[in-house]
């Protein structure tokens, strides 16, 4: 009989053992789970954070580039006119922009691709002039007055507007006029 009681008491002293070690490995599982659920939305929240400064950051180097690139063509067009009042020639209107396109293209603005110059200038001294440094085709049949980008600009009254690149909407460069 003493046996058996060893028996039956080595079994509860075991059991209780299993049954520590099961609830040791279901806590940890549980703490696993709430820990992972805890960090989740700690992470995705940061996620979502950063994920708006950048963009938040991109827009505004966009903006600051469109602004020095709106404000350096404004100062070219005053430029422009003022030559024009002087009674400048479609030699130094070409020349004037033939220097303003090197200067953007070395660097003079940090927008390399904004590099090409072009325009119709009604009242130069030699007449209406079209100055073309892209080397693209913008005119077509058509005369000034349909242009699409002559319109537009003519009807902005002096400010520098940006419209769809000559092209159409497949062309990756944006024109601003």
């Amino acid at each position: 009989m003493s046996t058996i009681r060893a028996l039956i008491q080595k079994m509860r002293s075991k059991r209780k053992l299993y049954a520590q070690l099961l609830f040791t490995a279901l806590a940890f599982f549980l703490m696993v789970i709430l820990s992972y659920a805890f960090m989740k939305s700690i992470v995705n929240n940061s996620l979502e954070r950063n994920a708006e400064g950048m963009f938040a950051f991109a827009e505004s180097q966009i903006e600051s580039e469109l602004l020095e690139l709106k404000s350096m063509l404004g100062n070219f067009a005053q430029t422009v006119r003022n030559m024009i009042l002087r009674g400048a020639g479609a030699g130094v209107l070409r020349s004037y922009l033939k220097d303003m396109t090197d200067y953007m293209y070395t660097g003079g603005l940090r927008m390399p691709d904004a590099h090409r110059l072009f325009g119709y200038f009604e009242m130069s001294a030699d007449g209406p002039v079209y100055i073309n440094l892209l080397r693209l085709d913008l005119l077509g049949d058509a005369g000034p007055m349909e242009w699409p980008w002559y319109r537009i600009a003519v009807e902005a009254g002096g400010d520098v507007v940006e419209i769809q690149p000559p092209g159409g909407a497949s062309s990756r460069n944006a024109a601003i006029t």
